[in-house]
């Protein structure tokens, strides 16, 4: 997010004017550490933005005097010691949503789920940020489920369900699933999904059960190419792509 769309986001808030300024001032050193502004600058970014336009005389002395800012020349910039307090005032801007980032380059990108099934594309949404922020686990636990559903899926596609339901009816747990789908060949599947549905599933179990297990990146990147490959596989054996 670029400073222009972070205006265009405050302006959703009800702060006034000092709050928006200190909020500007906070993203600038959270883009940039150290990052400086004149109040003219600050006036500036607000007007561009549709976010007023106050005078930046008294921009100026009111900023000085939420004792928020350190000043240098004419220089402002965000106290370390407030960055929390500001950041509170912009708790509303993240609530609910995921971070903005470029799914296509994502873990699972945009190009293979994009327009087939619904929560295929909003669990690949949460497991491309999860992968991006570093919160492996979560991503593996996401991948399993991922391949979980669209066995499910490619199963119903193909009209077999009926071998990976139980005498209840209900559908095997994903351990189950692939030994049917694998070495009972149900599928059809090519050789290299065969390969990494296993794999995903030994990862994300590990990820989920194992106590003492903390996924890396080199967890994630080792599953990537084959993961891929299953979803894609998965998608047009379930009719979906």
């Amino acid at each position: 997010m670029n400073l222009p769309e972070f205006c265009v986001e405050l302006s959703k808030l009800s702060l006034d004017n000092t709050k928006r300024a200190l909020a500007i001032l906070w993203f600038v050193d959270n883009q940039s550490h150290g990052s400086e502004f004149t109040s003219g600058e600050i006036t500036r970014e607000m007007r561009d933005a549709g976010l007023g336009e106050p005078h930046s005389t008294n921009l100026h002395k009111s900023l000085i005097k939420s004792k928020h800012v350190l000043v240098s020349a004419k220089k402002l910039r965000i106290k370390p010691t407030s960055r929390e307090t500001v950041a509170s005032w912009l708790d509303a801007l993240s609530s609910g949503q995921l971070p903005k980032m470029d799914h296509r380059s994502g873990y699972i990108s945009e190009d293979i789920w994009q327009g087939t099934i619904g929560y295929i594309g909003k669990l690949a949404l949460q497991l491309n940020v999860c992968y991006k922020f570093a919160a492996y686990d979560a991503a593996i636990v996401l991948a399993r489920r991922v391949i979980e559903t669209l066995l499910i899926e490619a199963y119903e596609g193909q009209g077999v369900e009926s071998n990976i339901r139980d005498q209840k009816g209900d559908y095997l747990l994903l351990g189950g699933i692939i030994t049917d789908a694998v070495d009972r060949n149900r599928l059809n599947l090519n050789r290299d999904s065969k390969r990494s549905l296993k794999q995903i599933r030994e990862y994300g179990n590990r990820s989920a059960h194992n106590r003492r297990y903390i996924a890396v990146k080199r967890d994630l990147d080792d599953l990537q190419i084959g993961f891929r490959v299953a979803v894609d596989d998965l998608l047009h054996l379930a009719n979906r792509k």
